[in-house]
């Protein structure tokens, strides 16, 4: 059972930081954006993997535009999140070249219409309400992500914001899982 003193503060700090993110500019935004895609892909992680899990983003987070051209362009397979709410599950499908293709799911959050589902990517670029320079996450309340990565302990994880959604601390529980290194625009903090 979690607290509801966790669950509070979490609630707060979603709102904090989804709050911070929609005050800037957009043209601020799509220029971090920009300088985080390149910083990404940059790694080697990226470099290497052929099948990149990306989610389409929010309205509120970092775009992830950027990171889907590139990718297209350089021949990877991107592949996009699919819940299923009554498992509280999460698997993996190919991003359709269509817009047509994708229909909101019951989070609002674009999926394929028709999934071709992916094994499993070979990197995972991992979105977040904030993180820690040390990796952790605070993520949308789901929990969709935190069991994926339970279940996938050796895929390289990339936390991806922007640089005021870093925390020195962030509340957590037992399920909740760490990435292997935090992207943003200015910096790459990886886990030793």
């Amino acid at each position: 059972m979690i607290d509801s003193d966790l669950l509070r503060q979490k609630h707060f700090l979603r709102l904090h930081f989804i709050a911070l993110n929609r005050d800037r500019p957009v043209g601020l935004r799509r220029r971090d954006a920009r300088r985080a895609a390149r910083r990404l892909m940059a790694r080697p992680e990226w470099r290497r993997a052929e099948t990149v899990g990306l989610f389409l983003s929010l309205p509120h987070e970092i775009d992830t535009a950027p990171l889907i051209r590139a990718g297209r362009a350089a021949g990877k397979t991107i592949a996009v999140p699919v819940v299923a709410p009554e498992t509280r599950g999460m698997r993996f499908a190919r991003l359709p070249k269509s817009q047509g293709a994708l229909r909101k799911n019951a989070h609002g959050v674009w999926e394929p219409r028709d999934p071709e589902w992916v094994e499993r990517p070979d990197l995972l670029v991992v979105p977040g309400a904030a993180f820690t320079k040390g990796g952790e996450r605070l993520g949308a309340g789901g929990g969709y992500f935190d069991r994926y990565l339970s279940e996938t302990p050796r895929l390289k994880t990339l936390g991806y914001c922007f640089d005021h959604q870093l925390a020195v601390r962030l509340p957590g529980a037992v399920h909740d899982r760490r990435v292997n290194a935090v992207v943003t625009p200015g910096r790459v903090f990886a886990r030793r």
